[in-house]
């Protein structure tokens, strides 16, 4: 397992696999976004995942904002690779407490909110959002391309 360095405000963090991480705020303050494109984008880079990095970082930086704006606190985002054909995906989740559930909105030309979720859309191979006992979910998955040369998964779950 691979130690994950602490990023701002941080509350708990974890290696849950080779490449599986989790981050969890106990609020939702405005620097979060901030904090949680570090940790993801640190985690990326130690995978050797740094291709997908800004799209993954953009959109953990949506959703995390979403989190901090519209939910409740804590906020939590997980990352994982999963194997799966012909390649690899990452998952990615952000949590929070907050009752009701995401929904897009139409953007008003020159306003500075309204597109998180059309832009995770946009650059997600898929995306949702789920209830949870407390809370929702919002998660996307990426497929992750394989280095020239190489398909696939390496077996302990690293993308290959």
């Amino acid at each position: 397992m691979t130690a994950i360095p602490a990023h701002d405000g941080v509350v708990a963090i974890g290696a849950v696999g080779p490449c599986s991480a989790a981050w969890a705020w106990r609020d939702g303050g405005p620097q979060r976004p901030a904090a949680a494109r570090a940790a993801v984008g640190d985690t990326l880079a130690r995978w050797g995942l740094s291709a997908v990095a800004a799209d993954v970082m953009l959109m953990v930086s949506e959703l995390v904002t979403n989190a901090c704006v519209h939910g409740v606190p804590p906020v939590t985002v997980h990352v994982e690779v999963r194997p799966g054909p012909p390649g690899a995906e990452l998952a990615c989740e952000v949590t929070d407490t907050g009752p009701g559930m995401p929904a897009p909105a139409a953007a008003v030309p020159g306003a500075e909110h309204g597109r998180g979720l059309a832009v995770v859309a946009a650059l997600a191979g898929a995306c949702g959002a789920s209830p949870g006992p407390v809370g929702k979910t919002v998660w996307f998955r990426l497929a992750i391309p394989a280095p020239a040369g190489r398909a696939g998964v390496a077996r302990e779950g690293r993308a290959a």
